[in-house]
């Protein structure tokens, strides 16, 4: 459970706590939504990863 606590954001993308978790740079984040609309669920699953940037020319 420690590694939940630590590492992951389980909630609503419109939770404040979603965007404090992008900002500590969680490395996991999991959403789920619902569009009453439809009658639909959605679910979100993000990881962070580091990418190269591309080299500047001199």
């Amino acid at each position: 459970m420690t590694e939940y606590d630590r590492d992951w954001f389980l909630g609503t993308e419109t939770d404040q706590d979603w965007q404090l978790s992008i900002m500590k740079e969680k490395p996991f984040l999991f959403s789920l939504g619902r569009d009453k609309g439809k009658g639909t669920y959605t679910s979100r699953v993000l990881t962070k990863q580091e990418i190269m940037a591309p080299s500047r020319a001199p």
